[in-house]
């Protein structure tokens, strides 16, 4: 919990800032946020159940959902609260596209890398699951979503690593006598950087990818009925 708090002060303190003005997209980024967030929460406690993850009782608060700590149910609105607040605020101050000459050669070959983890470690349920979601939604993005702001997210995505390496590391047990969260073996790629699964990268870039693509449909919706012209 104290991790949450440390990682959710920062859009809430710097978000009403004049500029970036973060706070406008707040309502967009907690609606986006719902169904992200409700379809984590049943793969976390169907993983929970398969024992592929368990959570620590002496470093959670207590209260569970279906076997959820209540903190493990919060990581999914503060984190992406969190990495939104990193990609508007470099959208802020970066006029233009990253990326934008390699962006589609670079989405195609990490959708086939992740399709290819996939299949690779089918056997290793965290791995291929997580692999085969982020190949297949990029996909989704290459054929139906023009390009315009893929750039940006792994942009953000690789900023947001920074942090993530720290709070993740936290929670794997780099500064704890056990970890927060811990992982069956026999489900995860078996690498780690630090204490951090390697899976967990595609975890995180998964969760990104599905927040913000949301999010800017959302800003897209909101942004097309201000210049429709008045019925």
């Amino acid at each position: 919990m104290m991790l949450l708090v440390f990682t959710g002060i920062f859009p809430c303190l710097f978000g009403f800032i004049p500029k970036p003005s973060f706070y406008r997209a707040m309502p967009s980024v907690f609606l986006a946020n719902i169904p992200v967030t409700l379809f984590f929460i049943l793969w976390d406690i169907w993983f929970t159940q398969k024992g592929v993850w368990g959570f620590s009782e002496t470093y959670t608060l207590g209260p569970r959902l279906i076997g959820l700590p209540l903190e493990e149910c919060l990581f999914f609105v503060i984190i992406p609260l969190s990495c939104t607040f990193i990609y508007w605020s470099l959208n802020s101050v970066l006029p233009k596209e990253p990326f934008a000459r390699i962006e589609r050669t670079a989405s195609v070959i990490l959708t086939g890398f992740f399709l290819f983890i996939g299949v690779w470690k089918w056997e290793h349920i965290y791995t291929s699951t997580t692999a085969f979601l982020s190949g297949f939604l990029l996909l989704y993005h290459i054929l139906f979503i023009p390009a315009g702001y893929r750039g940006r997210i792994y942009l953000a995505y690789l900023v947001t690593c920074i942090p993530f390496l720290i709070v993740n590391g936290i929670l794997t047990g780099s500064l704890t006598q056990a970890p927060v969260v811990m992982y069956n073996p026999d489900e995860i790629f078996g690498l780690r950087v630090g204490t951090v699964p390697v899976d967990d990268f595609g975890y995180s870039f998964l969760l990104l990818l599905a927040n913000i693509s949301l999010f800017e449909w959302l800003q897209k919706e909101k942004a097309d009925r201000q210049v429709s012209p008045i019925q």
